[in-house]
């Protein structure tokens, strides 16, 4: 949710009298109105954690005091996290979108500090998922610090001795700093910047719903109930942290999810964001695999030489470098959403062995086929004078079948879209977080998975791949089996 002024989303022609869906943002909670009934009892759906597999939800349990507020004549109050959702639902029912409320964008104190100092100006909610062993998030609270020096800051912990240690490190670097650590505990200090356990986030001094940001340095202990109720009549712009390689449960992707959206900030170094790297699907259904197929079998019936899946990974990677946007709408809607008519340079077709490679070069006849040096091809008649060593003349521009080890060398840049044919578990090997920025210059990415439906096990590590691309941050595009934003699929994922 980073638009400031109101964006809309044109009705169709046979539409024209529907009234606009409204978006009002009220600091953590939208006020929705002029939703359809169905798409609203989406939303509602979508925004309360405990969604039972038989579909029962349970009003007790509703993960945000927000959507208990109940609703009156066509309104609706959710968390304001579920912005994207509710404009997409609008959208597939055909209603245009108008947004109301949006904080401005602040300006930073005549410097431009870094990524994320730039995101927290722009958005009223931003999760930042960090690497722990190079990113201090401390260090990144201090640059907000200073890059807003006119703003009050009130940082949350959930330990007194967490506490001690942030408002020790915002000191060491150069911040002025009170601790507030509750009830009795508190001399009577003025201070710009507040370090407060959660009860002393309460406490009257600090004016919590004065303050311009509330940081969490830990984002999912931070909205534990107290903290939720604590954080409900806050009206300022949030901020949390959490690790990027912290497995979450489902209840605690929900409870992110609704105060934070769906777009996290990715830091793997400091001062410096992941590049934005958008995911979209194929879906792959037919022909089935038989229940009894597993292991080796699996992957040779299911991946390697399933008919269905290789024809359409190789023509989506034709359409892509060189048939035009028309076909690419007409054959692959969902990509052609993703790709927004961006212009293709290379399509990278990633495989997880050479006897894939030779399936899809049978499909694909002018693709090169790059692999590590010494990439032993005996027996794969199809790449015999088509293997081309990673880093060498011929890999820059076009269509390319590549291995994980020869993706780890390529040098991937703008205009590149790495189509995933591999069938595995997890970010592909050459694109996770720390390889990225280190090995590829460039500031955005175009993921293309295969939606594989056509066996129970296949269907299960494609919902795992689809948690990974969630938990380091990639912006999930539409998506056939997901529905809206891709929610349920980190629902039911695991």
């Amino acid at each position: 949710m980073n638009s400031n002024s109101a964006r809309i989303v044109a009705a169709p022609p046979h539409l024209p009298s529907l009234p606009a869906c409204r978006l009002e943002h009220l600091g953590r909670v939208l006020r929705v109105t002029g939703l359809p009934a169905a798409a609203r009892a989406s939303l509602v759906l979508r925004a309360v954690a405990a969604v039972e597999r038989d579909g029962r939800v349970s009003a007790r349990r509703t993960a945000v005091p927000a959507v208990r507020r109940g609703s009156s004549s066509g309104r609706e109050y959710v968390p304001a996290g579920l912005a994207d959702l509710a404009a997409e639902l609008a959208a597939r029912a055909g209603v245009p979108v108008e947004r109301a409320g949006w904080p401005e964008r602040w300006a930073t104190g005549g410097a431009d500090f870094s990524t994320f100092t730039d995101a927290v100006a722009a958005r009223s909610e931003v999760l930042v998922r960090y690497r722990p062993a190079v990113v201090d998030p401390v260090g990144l609270v201090a640059d907000l610090c200073r890059a807003f020096p006119e703003r009050r800051v009130l940082v949350g912990v959930t330990q007194v001795r967490d506490g001690h240690a942030a408002a020790a490190g915002l000191r060491r670097r150069g911040v002025d700093v009170a601790l507030a650590r509750g009830s009795g505990s508190m001399a009577d200090v003025r201070s710009r910047v507040w370090v407060a356990t959660e009860r002393g986030l309460r406490q009257p001094q600090l004016e919590l719903n004065r303050a311009d940001f509330v940081v969490l340095l830990d984002a999912v202990e931070g909205l534990g109930q107290l903290g939720r109720e604590t954080l409900d009549g806050v009206t300022g712009r949030l901020v949390g942290f959490v690790p990027a390689d912290r497995r979450l449960s489902p209840f605690e992707r929900d409870i992110l999810l609704a105060y934070f959206g769906s777009h996290p900030l990715l830091v793997v170094r400091p001062g410096e964001a992941a590049c934005d790297v958008r995911v979209a699907f194929v879906p792959i259904d037919s022909p089935r695999v038989p229940l009894a197929v597993d292991g080796d079998g699996l992957r040779r019936d299911g991946v390697v030489r399933h008919p269905t899946r290789n024809r359409r990974l190789a023509r989506l990677a034709a359409r892509l470098v060189g048939g035009g946007d028309a076909g690419l709408r007409a054959d692959f809607p969902h990509v052609a959403a993703v790709v927004g008519g961006r212009a293709v340079r290379r399509a990278v077709v990633l495989v997880d062995a050479l006897d894939h490679a030779a399936e899809l070069a049978r499909l694909a006849p002018h693709a090169a086929v790059v692999a590590a040096l010494g990439a032993d091809v005996a027996g794969l008649r199809p790449l015999a004078d088509r293997l081309v060593p990673a880093g060498a003349n011929g890999t820059e521009v076009g269509l390319a079948i590549a291995t994980p080890d020869a993706l780890r060398d390529l040098r991937l840049g703008s205009g590149d879209v790495v189509i995933r044919a591999d069938g595995g578990i997890g970010l592909p090997p050459g694109l996770t977080p720390a390889v990225l920025p280190a090995r590829h210059e460039l500031s955005e990415l175009l993921v293309v998975d295969a939606d594989d439906g056509h066996h129970p096990e296949l269907r299960r590590r494609s919902r795992r791949r689809q948690l990974a691309y969630a938990d380091a941050g990639w912006a999930i595009g539409p998506h056939d089996r997901a529905g809206a934003a891709g929610f349920l699929l980190t629902r039911w994922a695991a």
